[in-house]
């Protein structure tokens, strides 16, 4: 084909997507097409994939190479093989042959992207709807949410689900060995990807059959005999307890008890979580394609002539969509499920507009196409921005350098905050995963179900916090707030016990200003925006409040909270203790730091400080202002192991009295802040 061909071709599609040549099938197939490319081309060629997971994933599919039973120290090969979620694995295991990871991880999100409106065409085919337009109408959504999050094995399974539905309409209009084993081929390839797409599509071949089926006990036994042989492998897994949690309860995860989203919130989900709206500056990009939808959808149902096929199409988009708002979102196995189905129903919402849109003539049809593109645009615009900041963190090779059991840490970003009624994906929350080797680990890999393709070694499972708390922008800090946080990251993560670093990661810039707000001693560049930092072993640093300090028995204390732009625990009580494990030398010299305040300037306060009994010093707190009150502690009170201190305070508020119904107030003396036991340097001097 020479240049001026394809130009005959391709100028007459454009005009026609403007309303300006009567030929609205052949254009709409050719637009189809060049959105087709435009996504591959923007996946392909992007300097990296900045969804969230992505680095995490690939990591694990790294030590999913080592064969037997030693991954590495940390972690470990499965012991049952897990039949769900593992057609994800055994690709990236073919894809190794010839390529690295990361681009393994970027053809299989290749192909989620570009096979979501293909599957969406071909269901909107067997429904008798415009096939190329609905294929139009869903190009946005293959760039959307889950694919940012980096849900690699699900945004697979997302087309599969569609492929299914239609196999399982055209088996209830010809019940065929054939048609029964096409249903049978796309159930057990849901299944092999992810467990919830094969949900889902038992789901939608029941709506399929009750829409399109005509009722028949026939068209019933020929669907679920045909979903016999993908059950028989999610049997099998539950039967070895495959699907299970390697860790039975991790204490720094919240309870899985049921929870759902706030109404607004799962009402705002169906379009955030679709397209991947990432705030409301670019909303009004992908509102004029939404509405769309929702005209062609409106116009549908107004039909009076409206067949079985369209009537799937319409329930398809009500039960994934507003359906959805009544899904659990609760921490577990069911994590995010509601969200994660949006994307489905909008497909189908693609589906049911199409057929709606096929009664308003050629003009309305095909400015489908620049609504869509509008869409399609504004996603590319925010990749290619994500990509370039996971760049300038990670650099041009990432550095996958570290071995050893490591505990990553975010450098706060001040000016940004996260939203969970948005898209809530961060480019950069685990790029942390680029700094490891195939011989490292750390807490938040992906390695904590039995159908992941490496486990965690349950007995080297150290304490940390929950994983947001430690790689989130989850407030809105001023200036000075921020160095806190941060100094309370850092310094926090370098005293938990057990690990041999910490990788601090985050914008180049945030993350020498964590650095300088923080006290740092040992430090390592690794890439612009990723550090590794050596373990505290000189000092010990109680952060109260913050969840990533040294965690201590304590008692006498209230919950953690965040005030002042500080993280703080009041005291409760008369007096107040924690216990300490330490390695110190009997016969050296060292010295508390304690940051502290009153509870207000007419209280002024007393505090009596002891260690293992023996009382150490007497701190007066004359104003309500914060103190930062350096202790001498004598050689020989501290000891290696167990040191328990306390501390009495002169005068509190808030008694318990029972005949007010106050027993369960708090009793307040002082706000704590921060405390910290260091040895004294040789020159004397803090």
């Amino acid at each position: 084909m020479t240049v001026r061909s394809a130009l005959r071709g391709s100028i007459p599609a454009l005009l026609a997507g403007v309303g300006l040549t009567p030929s609205p099938d052949r254009s709409t197939r050719a637009l189809f097409a060049a959105g087709l490319i435009g996504t591959a081309l923007l996946l392909l060629f992007v300097p990296c994939l900045p969804f969230q997971d992505l680095p995490n994933t690939g990591l694990v599919l790294l030590l999913d190479q080592s064969r037997g039973q030693d991954v590495n120290a940390y972690l470990r090969s499965p012991e049952v093989t897990s039949f769900g979620y593992i057609l994800s694995v055994w690709m990236a295991r073919l894809f190794l042959h010839w390529v690295s990871i990361d681009m393994a991880l970027r053809w299989m999100c290749l192909a989620a992207a570009l096979a979501l409106p293909l599957a969406t065409a071909r269901l909107a085919a067997v429904l008798g709807a415009p096939w190329a337009l609905a294929g139009i109408l869903a190009l946005p959504l293959g760039l959307g949410w889950p694919l940012r999050m980096g849900f690699v094995s699900f945004v697979l399974g997302q087309p599969i689900v569609l492929l299914g539905t239609a196999a399982a309409v055209l088996l209830c209009r010809e019940r065929s060995a054939r048609r029964m084993a096409e249903l049978a081929l796309w159930a057990a390839v849901a299944y092999l990807l992810h467990a919830f797409a094969f949900g889902f599509l038992c789901g939608l071949a029941i709506l399929a059959w009750l829409c399109t089926g005509g009722r028949s006990f026939r068209a019933l036994a020929s669907i679920l005999a045909a979903l016999i042989p993908a059950g028989a492998l999610a049997a099998s897994d539950v039967a070895h307890r495959a699907l299970s949690s390697v860790i039975v309860r991790d204490a720094s995860t919240p309870a899985a008890g049921i929870s759902f989203r706030p109404l607004g919130r799962a009402f705002m989900n169906i379009a955030s979580r679709s397209y991947g709206i990432s705030g409301p500056e670019s909303a009004g990009f992908y509102l004029p394609h939404l509405a769309l939808l929702l005209v062609g959808i409106v116009w549908l149902a107004a039909r009076g002539n409206r067949n079985g096929s369209y009537w799937l199409a319409l329930l398809g988009t009500g039960f994934f969509t507003l359906g959805s708002m009544a899904f659990p979102d609760s921490v577990g196995n069911v994590y995010l499920l509601g969200p994660r189905v949006n994307v489905i129903g909008m497909c189908f919402a693609a589906v049911a507009a199409a057929a709606g849109l096929a009664r308003a003539g050629a003009r309305t049809l095909l400015a489908a196409f620049p609504l869509a593109a509008l869409a399609c645009t504004a996603s590319a615009v925010g990749i290619v921005r994500d990509s370039r900041l996971v760049l300038e963190v990670v650099g041009a090779r990432p550095p996958r350098s570290l071995a050893g059991h490591y505990y990553p840490v975010r450098a706060a970003r001040c000016t940004h905050v996260e939203s969970y009624n948005w898209g809530n994906w961060d480019p950069l929350r685990h790029l942390w995963a680029y700094a490891l080797s195939p011989a490292g680990g750390a807490p938040f890999l992906f390695a904590r179900h039995r159908y992941a393709p490496a486990w965690y070694r349950v007995e080297k499972i150290l304490p940390h916090p929950f994983e947001g708390l430690v790689l989130s922008d989850e407030d809105s800090l001023n200036s000075a707030s921020c160095k806190r946080r941060n100094r309370e990251r850092v310094e926090g993560a370098l005293t938990w016990p057990g690990y041999d670093g910490v990788i601090l990661v985050g914008r180049p810039g945030d993350v020498k200003q964590a650095l300088q707000d923080s006290d740092v001693g040992e430090r390592e560049p690794l890439a612009p925006g990723i550090w590794k930092l050596g373990p505290e072993i000189s000092r010990v640093v109680v952060d109260f409040g913050n969840p990533t300090a040294y965690r201590t028995e304590r008692g006498g204390f209230g919950r953690d909270e965040r005030r002042e732009g500080r993280t703080v625990t009041w005291s409760d009580g008369t007096a107040s203790w924690l216990d300490l494990d330490l390695a110190v030398t009997a016969m050296e010299a060292y010295r508390l730091r304690l940051l502290a305040r009153p509870l207000g300037p007419t209280l002024p306060q007393t505090v009596q400080v002891e260690i293992n009994g023996v009382l150490v010093a007497t701190v007066d707190y004359v104003t309500a202002d914060w103190e930062d009150a350096w202790v001498n502690i004598p050689p020989g009170v501290l000891r290696s192991g167990r040191n328990r201190l306390g501390f009495a305070y002169s005068r509190v508020v808030g008694p318990r009295d029972s005949r007010s119904g106050a027993e369960d107030q708090p009793v307040l003396a002082l706000l704590f802040d921060r405390l910290e036991i260091t040895k004294v340097p040789s020159s004397g001097s803090p």
